[in-house]
């Protein structure tokens, strides 16, 4: 468990959930672990199976805590927001900014935050393949592009453009894997590849974590800023999975073909389509789950946190935002 701001989120399975005294007690098998005010909490999000009592309940009913409920593979589940509590001011905020110049300044920052990423995960190898310094270079001319971009269309293309100059760089960054894990080029629908079928497949995992992450918020996931709204599509999620593609799921897929820990054979073919085979899908979404797990430092909050809750994260920081608690939404950019 941990206290960011003030929400707090239950990462561990087997807690119970009580309230004392004003304040959350915290334990497991009979033994008490911690004591939180409820005072000092707004929200809990729940990531695990653990049981929670009647009184705890009430009592954030009266606190305005909302509780969020999550599958311990991030499935959103729903959200107990009591009797006095509701979204609708919030996602009245949400809506407004997307019809004023709000929307530029959030989709502006979040193709900012991607194309630092880019430019961080390339740096990791620039001194290994010198080549790569040139892409880095027009990434960070084009940064300055975004700054002066005064339209939503425009910050698009600048995002399409550094995309196109960033995945051009993918097969230098792959150390002597076999041909048939190469990139080549991104293709989606279907994934032309076995790298493109994995990229397709974990980009699809996170924008779905990235779901579950706004609703918990109370925001609505398919009003979004930088991708344009369709029936069906969660455009807001879609937004915010813009900012874990390389630090979270590029670096992971570069890093396990260059270790050998997913291979050709993982893979199988259909009329064109490359998909995992099931015993591949599970032996990825296992590690998948497992690398989730591992704990990096959030800036911002000056904590360590598991990789898994920076969509929670960033959730947290737009609701902020579209409150008018704090004058910007900041990205998320890497922090390796």
């Amino acid at each position: 468990m941990i206290v960011i701001g003030k929400v707090l989120y239950i990462m561990t399975d087997g807690l119970y959930l009580n309230v004392d005294h004003d304040s959350i007690e915290i334990g497991k098998n009979k033994k008490l672990i911690t004591r939180i005010p409820l005072v000092s909490l707004s929200q809990i999000i729940i990531i695990a199976n653990v049981t929670i009592s009647a009184y705890l309940l009430s009592s954030c009913s009266r606190a305005k805590i909302s509780i969020s409920y999550l599958s311990p593979y991030g499935k959103y589940l729903g959200t107990f927001y009591g009797s006095e509590i509701g979204n609708v001011a919030l996602r009245m905020k949400q809506y407004e900014a997307f019809t004023n110049g709000t929307k530029i300044s959030i989709a502006k920052n979040i193709v900012l935050g991607k194309t630092i990423n880019q430019m961080a995960l390339l740096a990791k190898y620039s001194s290994k393949y010198p080549d790569i310094e040139q892409t880095r270079s027009f990434l960070s001319s084009e940064i300055e592009n975004l700054v002066d971009s005064n339209s939503v269309e425009q910050i698009r293309g600048i995002e399409g453009e550094c995309a196109a100059k960033y995945f051009s760089t993918f097969d230098q960054l792959l150390d002597g894997c076999s041909d048939d894990m190469k990139f080549v080029e991104r293709s989606r629908r279907p994934p032309k590849n076995r790298f493109n079928a994995l990229l397709s497949l974990l980009y699809t995992i996170e924008t779905t974590n990235c779901i579950a992450a706004i609703s918990s918020y109370g925001l609505d996931p398919y009003l979004g800023y930088l991708h344009e709204i369709h029936p069906g599509r969660a455009s807001l999620a879609c937004d915010l999975v813009e900012e874990f593609r390389s630090p979270v799921i590029d670096a992971y897929i570069i890093k396990s073909i260059n270790l050998k820990k997913i291979s050709g054979k993982d893979f199988e073919e259909l009329e064109g389509m490359y998909s995992l085979t099931p015993n591949g899908k599970k032996k990825v979404l296992t590690d998948w789950e497992k690398y989730k797990e591992e704990k990096v430092m959030y800036k911002l909050w000056g904590k360590e946190v598991p990789i898994k809750l920076l969509p929670y994260l960033q959730s947290q920081l737009l609701g902020q935002f579209l409150r008018g608690d704090i004058p910007e939404y900041p990205p998320f950019t890497d922090w390796r």
